[in-house]
């Protein structure tokens, strides 16, 4: 009996991952649409963004795998199944949110865009609770 209780508690984790990473990539589109400005990881994305002729998506999974490659070296504890999920859909789920919100809504004014600040703020918060009860790994970032 224990296993399957360990089955059924695994799979309500992996379930509680994807929601959070889904929903935290969705907060982030909103967050890039209010354009409010960004952390400084985000910022130097945007920037590296710029410089290379790739999607945001893209540029997201090959940063996160040269970091993922330094954490496996230097400490690995923090890696697990939560990482390769992150790792793999999060940008492409950003890449999509902001586009979506750009053809919905292609002239904010600054009331539209602190709605979409809001809106990022709950929503981080919500994924951020998936994420963290889950603890089936970090993200690389």
């Amino acid at each position: 009996m224990k296993g399957r209780f360990e089955t059924e508690n695994l799979k309500r984790r992996l379930e509680m991952c994807v929601v959070g990473v889904v929903i935290c990539a969705i907060s982030v589109g909103f967050f890039k649409r209010a354009a409010f400005g960004v952390d400084p990881f985000q910022a130097l994305f945007t920037g590296v963004q710029r410089m290379i002729p790739v999607s945001y998506g893209t540029l997201y999974v090959i940063v996160n795998l040269l970091l993922l490659l330094f954490s496996l070296i230097v400490d690995r504890k923090y890696i697990g199944i939560a990482t390769v999920i992150n790792l793999s859909i999060s940008g492409y789920i950003v890449d999509y949110t902001q586009n979506m919100l750009y053809r919905a809504f292609p002239n904010l004014g600054i009331p539209g865009r602190a709605v979409c600040l809001l809106i990022g703020i709950v929503l981080i918060c919500l994924a951020s609770a998936f994420y963290f009860t889950a603890d089936l790994g970090v993200s690389p970032l």
